[in-house]
């Protein structure tokens, strides 16, 4: 259903540009302090405070990728999804191989409002695992939020082709509907432009009537009184 974060076991948050680190586990007591302190505050729903506690365990050591991941998705769970995308895309790029990462961002993208760069990174997420349903409902949704029916229509039927877990069923029904009529509009569409295309043939002009010949009566005979 395309609904959802993947979890992901190499997110790494590097918000200042530099090299590429190194993947790994975090070794760093200060780190791991903070990251366990981040837990328990968004356990008790103190976002601010988990938000802070979760940046300073990446501060403390940026390949700490169970605290980038739990800050990722506190952001977008907090509906701050251009924020959670930034996370989300250092990952990626951290490990191209990494496909949940690639998915998180993707999805982030998406709900974001970002439909052209979330249609980039569902193709790559889907370059990685071809095989997984949600990816390509959310392709759809990101296609058809640009105007790309047919497309958009395309990946709803793939959607539909795979997903087979009983508990999606409902998505699937509402995937079906959508490719339905996208495919109706493409149709429609493609008809009027073919309607706009060919020339209407133009009634026959009927044929001037011939002027009716000039005709003059004979004057009347006049007869002069004797």
């Amino acid at each position: 259903m395309a609904r959802r974060l993947l979890p992901s076991s190499l997110i790494i948050l590097q918000l200042a540009a530099s090299p590429l680190l190194a993947a790994g586990p975090s070794k760093n007591p200060a780190a791991l302090s903070a990251k366990q302190r981040g837990d328990a505050a968004a356990a008790r729903n103190d976002v601010a405070g988990a938000e802070q506690a979760y940046k300073e365990a990446i501060t403390q050591d940026p390949k700490y990728f169970d605290a980038a991941m739990a800050l990722g998705e506190l952001l977008f769970n907090t509906d701050r999804y251009s924020d959670a995308a930034t996370v989300f895309e250092v990952a990626a790029n951290m490990d191209p191989a990494e496909a949940s990462a690639r998915y998180n961002l993707a999805y982030s993208l998406r709900k974001a409002g970002r439909y052209p760069e979330a249609v980039k990174q569902y193709q790559q997420y889907l370059q990685l695992k071809p095989g997984d349903p949600d990816a390509y409902y959310g392709l759809a949704e990101s296609e058809q939020a640009l105007g790309m029916k047919r497309e958009a229509a395309a990946d709803f039927r793939k959607y539909v082709e795979l997903e087979k877990r009983p508990s999606e069923m409902e998505w699937v029904q509402k995937a079906q509907q959508a490719a339905e009529k996208l495919e109706r509009d493409v149709a429609a569409e493609a008809a009027a432009a073919q309607r706009a295309a060919t020339p209407s043939a133009q009634p026959a002009q009927p044929a001037a009537a011939a002027p009716a010949p000039a005709t003059t009566s004979p004057a009347p005979a006049t007869t002069t009184a004797p």
